[in-house]
């Protein structure tokens, strides 16, 4: 009798180990799931963070844009701005700076290619692929 129930006692024993064991493992698996849901959220964190630089770099720069841009005054259709006798508004059809008498820097005005009947914008005026 005495050995059954110590067999019973050690019976009991093992059982409460194993539950206890096994709660042990259980929190265990609670702690880790916890961490890798905070690394998660800590990596999630920094990724909209580093969004938001990104973000604010650009507004940054696009702002700098803005400010730095070269606006040039809008040219008077009828006038003549770099003076080679033809008016903006005619430039501006035909491809040619209005700001530079000769666009295509050959020697002759804009306006007075306009008049021979060659191209303002092709330096070789004559077409003997010297320039």
């Amino acid at each position: 009798m005495k050995k059954e129930s110590t067999n019973a006692a050690q019976a009991l024993a093992d059982k409460h180990f194993r539950a206890a064991k096994y709660r042990h493992m259980g929190f265990i698996a609670t702690l880790v799931l916890i961490a890798v849901i905070a690394v998660i959220c800590i990596i999630a964190v920094f990724r909209i963070k580093k969004e938001e630089r990104i973000q604010r770099a650009q507004n940054l720069i696009a702002q700098f844009e803005i400010n730095t841009t070269v606006r040039t005054a809008e040219l008077d259709a009828d006038g003549d701005e770099d003076g080679d006798g033809v008016l903006n508004a005619q430039e501006q059809r035909a491809k040619t700076n209005p700001r530079s008498a000769d666009t295509d820097e050959d020697g002759l005005s804009d306006g007075d290619e306009a008049a021979l009947g060659t191209d303002p914008n092709n330096p070789d005026t004559d077409g003997d692929s010297l320039l």
